[in-house]
């Protein structure tokens, strides 16, 4: 089962894989969306919710479960976590590498309410290690006895060696050394103290069952690097309430940053821009506002524009709109960009992914050449849309994929079926 919690819904999957042909059987697709007054901890609830259900209902636990989260669930970043050394070190085995990795872990863990935290990278004197803390050791869920924190430590996985002396084949020493400096290019969502707690709840308030939470961050690296042969990509998810930029090099997470600036802020640039024209467009809304909505009437509006729907006069009001809310868009798009400076020039490949991702306000500022050039070789980016049917040789899993909007649930089904370790 995948399960992507987004700021607005909640989407999901109940699939079987056998030798069969075909090796993917959809048995349920989940989508609950909810209001905009949900705050994270009643979006954690609702999971709950869900997944009670879903067992009740199948009479069993299904044999792993995957929560892929992202922001406003979780503040997420990518951080340089630096290890003291003691004076007499001399050289580093890879027991002790693990060990300073825990203890800054446990560090963090009590500077911070509840963690979940992925080693990408470990540096040992300005050098990149062909080494990172284990996934097998570091993919477990870390509890206080009075509930205080949840923690979680994981790995994105594969090293790369660049320029540093290694110790002999068959010694459990790494490097002979002497180690200065021991840095850990390190993936970190944080959440509030109850959110954290509900989360860790949710095993035992279901039986022990076999359940990972997992950042988004992650989900994507593995599908857009195992799944897509991408190496250099820049990826900019356009979400609910919030959207995530995030960069893969060499098929490894190097930075992520995410802005409070979404889909839903442009719809309501639709919205108070029809409250400026005589709140009401009158002479080519009045048919949308007919139609049963359930997450406001400016979101309604917002599909159909997308979707082709309105008339040519419905469609001209609105863009004025959504030009409107693209444009503050892409001022804190251009803001969130000052990140990515020291991680040297951006590629040229540029996925979009989201809700937001069909829009051609979004597509068009992005093929523009003003943002790139400043921050990478090329004039202009190469903008596609994340399709998620590519994980799958363009099948849709049963009409369960259908574009940019599910990338995120497709890379969460493709990160159950090909990750085997998990918390």
């Amino acid at each position: 089962m995948a399960v992507e919690l987004g700021s607005r819904h909640i989407g999901g999957a109940i699939f079987e894989i056998s030798r069969a042909n075909p090796p993917f059987r959809l048995i349920k697709k989940l989508k609950y969306d909810f209001p905009r007054s949900y705050e994270p901890l009643r979006v954690v609830q609702k999971l709950r919710e869900i997944l009670f259900g879903v067992v009740r209902e199948a009479g069993r636990v299904p044999r792993r479960i995957a929560v892929a989260f992202g922001p406003p669930l979780a503040e997420c970043s990518v951080e340089m976590w630096i290890a003291p050394l003691g004076p007499g070190a001399r050289g580093l085995t890879r027991k002790d590498l693990s060990r300073s990795f825990d203890g800054l872990f446990e560090q963090k863990q009590r500077e911070r309410e509840a963690l979940i935290v992925y080693p990408t990278e470990t540096f040992v004197n300005r050098y990149r290690l062909p080494f990172a803390p284990s996934p097998q050791r570091h993919r477990r869920l870390a509890w206080r006895p009075a509930g205080e924190y949840v923690g979680s430590q994981g790995s994105f996985g594969g090293m790369g060696l660049v320029g540093l002396a290694l110790a002999s084949p068959g010694t459990d020493c790494i490097i002979e050394v002497k180690p200065h400096d021991v840095r850990f290019r390190t993936f970190v969502a944080t959440f509030s103290r109850e959110v954290g707690v509900a989360l860790g709840s949710i095993k035992e308030m279901l039986g022990g069952i076999p359940i990972e939470f997992v950042p988004l961050a992650a989900v994507y690296q593995q599908a857009m690097f195992g799944g897509m042969a991408l190496r250099d990509v820049f990826l900019v998810d356009l979400g609910g309430r919030s959207t995530s930029l995030m960069l893969l090099r060499d098929g490894e997470l190097r930075q992520y940053v995410s802005f409070a600036y979404g889909m839903e802020n442009i719809a309501l640039s639709v919205s108070s821009g029809e409250e400026e024209s005589d709140r009401r467009v009158k002479s080519g809304l009045e048919g949308v506002k007919s139609r049963p909505l359930s997450s406001g009437r400016e979101s309604d509006i917002m599909r159909d524009y997308i979707r082709g729907f309105l008339n040519e006069h419905q469609r001209l009001k609105v863009a004025e709109f959504v030009r409107t809310g693209v444009q503050n868009w892409r001022a804190e798009f251009m803001k969130a960009l000052d990140h990515f400076y020291h991680e040297g020039p951006l590629p040229s490949q540029v996925l979009v992914a989201g809700g937001g991702a069909r829009l051609p306000e979004v597509q068009n500022a992005l093929k523009a050449s003003d943002w790139i050039r400043d921050i990478s070789f090329v004039d202009s980016a190469e903008v596609s849309l994340f399709d998620g049917k590519a994980l799958f040789g363009g099948e849709s899993l049963g009409g369960c994929i259908q574009g940019p909007e599910d990338a995120a649930l497709a890379s969460t089904i493709w990160y159950v079926i090909h990750e085997h370790a998990f918390v």
